[in-house]
């Protein structure tokens, strides 16, 4: 098993249809995909160690199988995923295949 981080924000002045698309929308339709079991989404606290964060919600997905297989999946998939135009441009994708 492993996790996929991605990082993103929404357009200025546009949390709230972001934030409904990704929980409504998205996020069902990665979960739909066998390799991934569980996803939850989180939101930048104020409080930070380092304040120079560059994205304000993380999305952390549980997938089966290697990394390799989660991004097949994914790619395969994503001409038929709904995307939006509240999200901005710059995202960045991590996975991990297991502990350290």
């Amino acid at each position: 098993m492993g996790k996929m981080l991605v990082f993103t924000n929404a357009l200025e002045g546009r949390d709230d249809e972001f934030n409904r698309w990704y929980d409504e929308i998205h996020l069902p339709e990665v979960l739909a995909l066998p390799a991934f079991t569980a996803a939850e989404r989180l939101r930048l606290a104020e409080a930070q160690m380092f304040p120079e964060q560059r994205f304000r919600y993380l999305a952390i997905y549980e997938y089966q199988g290697s990394a390799a297989d989660a991004m097949d999946a994914l790619m395969g998939a994503s001409g038929s995923f709904r995307m939006t135009d509240t999200m901005a441009a710059e995202v960045q994708v991590s996975l991990f295949d297991g502990p350290a």
